[in-house]
């Protein structure tokens, strides 16, 4: 059965470069892994974003949206969802980041279709919102799980263009080499629960904390 292009033009949408939630001023650390040496190129970016994707907050994010998606269609409450998210934060700045991205998908989200978010966890983070407010507008499970995965590391690829003397064709092959993580990543979180979320990107998460007392800062994360 074809999709309705509502959905579809809904979906790429709220997972534009466009879609005004303030995705472009964090980096999740990454700012950090440049300034101390960890990433120099293409091949040590493609490396930690494969890391991040298999064992890091993308590997996370991913599960959170799916379950919140499922959660919302089951009219079933969000909270514990939302503080399990709150509470496996790497660091202050990655909290900061969950909650004000979080906070601008929602408001965003409104102008493309009425909804009642007085039922949503308050502050909500970014992967809550997605799940529970993608489900709200008619958007498949799995094509959320998709665009989310793709739209986070784009984000990083471009904020590492910024940091990096990587250029534009690597970043083009960076997200071209991340596809066989991305779709196991996807495969993962379609019925995944909460006992699903792991984390042992320990240098990511060292450098998203030191990332709040670095001395010259592009990104806030």
């Amino acid at each position: 059965m074809p999709h309705d292009p509502q959905n579809i033009f809904r979906l790429m949408s709220f997972f534009s470069p466009v879609f005004p939630i303030g995705a472009f001023s964090y980096s999740s650390g990454l700012e950090s892994a440049v300034e101390k040496g960890f990433i120099k190129d293409r091949q040590d970016l493609l490396d930690w974003l494969i890391s991040l994707t298999q064992h890091g907050f993308i590997h996370n994010d991913a599960i959170i949206t799916s379950i919140s998606w499922r959660t919302r269609a089951q009219l079933k409450d969000l909270h514990f969802i939302e503080q399990t998210v709150q509470a496996t934060a790497s660091s202050e700045s990655r909290f900061e980041e969950q909650i004000t991205l979080g906070k601008n998908f929602v408001a965003a989200i409104e102008h493309w279709q009425q909804i009642n978010p007085s039922d949503l966890p308050d502050p909500i983070s970014l992967p809550v919102a997605v799940g529970a407010l993608c489900h709200d507008c008619q958007i498949p499970e799995d094509d959320m799980i998709v665009a989310y995965i793709q739209s986070i590391q784009s984000n990083l690829i471009q904020a590492a263009l910024r940091l990096a003397p990587i250029g534009q064709n690597a970043g083009v092959e960076i997200l071209s080499g991340l596809m066989q993580a991305s779709s196991d990543l996807y495969q993962k979180a379609l019925g995944a629960d909460l006992d699903h979320l792991v984390s042992s990107s320990y240098i990511a998460d060292a450098l998203s904390m030191a990332h709040e007392t670095q001395t010259v800062r592009i990104f806030r994360s």
